[in-house]
């Protein structure tokens, strides 16, 4: 029976069309009960699919919504997995990276002793992430930058 894409699984075309997978990966986001509140880290799933076509690649939530780090293995063993890679996807660590998730991918090893699941590093310091948060601040800057003076009237920005 196959699997049926999950609104954070993979897209339709992985299904029936391809050979067993040896490989997967479950990116873990925090979760939320807001309503498409993990839409980037679907986006971010998406993209790693189109550069790693011969992976699976799978999201999880560590609280809310489905599908959860267990559930989500689940579905990779069930796409044929014989080996799935979790990565937390949080920048900071504290007890979600250092102890929760940890606990959970140990209890899930104990379910699956025969399968390699391996715990990925958190996203932590990565120069390419201090090229994003000064992107942030350059759009934020170019948005707010008119300045008005004291007599109320609107001055250009400096552009040196």
């Amino acid at each position: 029976m196959l699997f049926k894409p999950s609104a954070y699984g993979a897209d339709s075309r992985s299904y029936g069309c391809r050979a067993r997978v040896k490989r997967s990966v479950v990116l873990v986001g925090h979760g939320s009960k807001l309503e498409h509140s993990g839409e980037a880290l679907k986006q971010v799933c998406e993209s790693l699919r189109k550069k790693e076509p011969d992976t699976f690649f799978q999201v999880a939530f560590l609280e809310i919504p489905s599908p959860s780090i267990p559930e989500a293995v689940d579905l990779c063993f069930k796409q044929g997995a014989d080996e799935v890679i979790i990565v937390p996807y949080f920048v900071q660590s504290g007890k979600h990276v250092n102890q929760h998730i940890p606990q959970i991918v140990s209890e899930i090893q104990a379910r699956h002793p025969a399968k390699s699941i391996r715990l990925a590093r958190h996203l932590d310091f990565d120069e390419r992430i201090v090229a994003v948060v000064l992107d942030r601040i350059r759009v934020a800057q170019a948005l707010f930058s008119t300045v008005v003076n004291e007599c109320g009237r609107k001055i250009p920005p400096n552009d040196g």
